[in-house]
């Protein structure tokens, strides 16, 4: 991580931010900090604030088709009249 990218992240969990964790290689799966309380470990370990879940809507049409739309009024806007479903509202969850 670069000077800049270790201020962010210690000035978000200052701010109340909840911190995540990894090892260095992209391929490892990031962690929550437990109590929010990092043991900051720079040399070993990348961390970043959690993102947010991400959200959207859905028009969903026969056959598995399915587009999806930033916005609720952009996914009613743009519904064909085919549509089984329309701006179906989605958010990821934590597995």
């Amino acid at each position: 991580m670069s000077d800049d990218e270790i201020i962010a992240v210690v000035q978000a969990h200052k701010d109340g931010k909840q911190i995540q964790y990894r090892g260095l290689s992209p391929y490892h799966q990031w962690h929550n900090c437990r109590d929010n309380s990092p043991l900051w470990n720079f040399p070993d370990l990348c961390y970043r604030v959690k993102p947010e879940p991400l959200e959207c809507w859905a028009n969903i049409y026969a056959g598995r088709y399915t587009h999806y739309y930033h916005g609720q009024d952009i996914a009613i806007a743009a519904a064909g009249p085919s549509a089984l479903r329309v701006a179906v509202h989605m958010r990821e969850v934590e597995g």
